[in-house]
């Protein structure tokens, strides 16, 4: 679910959570964005790469055999650098052209993965004219601004919500699939937002339930939305599985 915080309210979490250290600003703007979205793993651009913090680079390192490094992300309140106040953070990162091979790998392995672009211009970025990611294609930036770089989650990458062509198999459908089981029906609906495919239907009787899970077999979706109310779902298909 996706939680916007106002910034007193980002203050407040963090204050609570980092009580004796002084945060940097690129860091708090990073943990509002991972706020917004907490299932995702939050790739943040910061000039040639899309950067990830804390728990999400130790997975990247783990998943996709990145390098792990570290980052000064704040300092002991009343201490410099220099006097050995300095905190680090885990971080791994991915080159821009190569972002959506990684993207694949992670959405592949049923990962959520959020994309956070730099939406305002640098002066290092008014005079590129390299090829963009796939993902900042679309993106228009604003004015250049004094201070932090401004940034905003662009996308939100689910296995069934690809339309990129150079993520998915052009063999098989990129099926989306929603199943809900109500009073002894079936209701299931499914697209292809790659191709603009839909279709829905409904199974009643006493093999509803078969009936379902055959076609939800024979669609061999992408990713499966099912209610969280569990009485409303079909057996097996618990949001904590793959896919789901």
């Amino acid at each position: 679910m996706n939680t916007t915080l106002d910034r007193r309210t980002l203050q407040r979490r963090l204050d609570e959570e980092f009580p004796d250290l002084e945060l940097h600003k690129w860091y708090m703007q990073y943990r509002q964005l991972k706020f917004s979205c907490p299932d995702a793993v939050l790739l943040y651009r910061m000039g040639d790469f899309y950067e990830t913090f804390d728990d999400d680079a130790k997975l990247l390192a783990e998943k996709l055999e990145v390098t792990l490094t570290y980052k000064a992300f704040a300092n002991e309140r009343g201490k410099s650098a220099k006097s050995g106040g300095e905190r680090r953070c885990p971080m791994a990162g991915l080159p821009y052209h190569a972002v959506e091979r990684y993207t694949t790998g992670l959405v592949g392995a049923g990962y959520r993965v959020a994309i956070a672009e730099q939406i305002s211009e640098t002066a290092s970025s008014k005079k590129d004219t390299r090829p963009k990611s796939v993902f900042a294609g679309g993106v228009e930036q604003g004015e250049a601004r004094k201070g932090m770089v401004d940034r905003e989650i662009v996308r939100v990458l689910t296995p069934g919500t690809i339309t990129e062509t150079t993520m998915l198999q052009a063999v098989q459908n990129n099926y989306l699939v929603a199943l809900i089981a109500e009073h002894g029906k079936v209701g299931l609906a499914y697209a292809d937002l790659s191709t603009g495919e839909f279709a829905c239907t409904e199974f009643a009787g006493e093999r509803a339930l078969d009936n379902a899970q055959g076609e939800l077999a024979r669609l061999n979706a992408a990713e499966v939305l099912v209610p969280e109310d569990e009485k409303l779902r079909l057996p097996g298909l618990a949001p904590s599985s793959a896919k789901l």
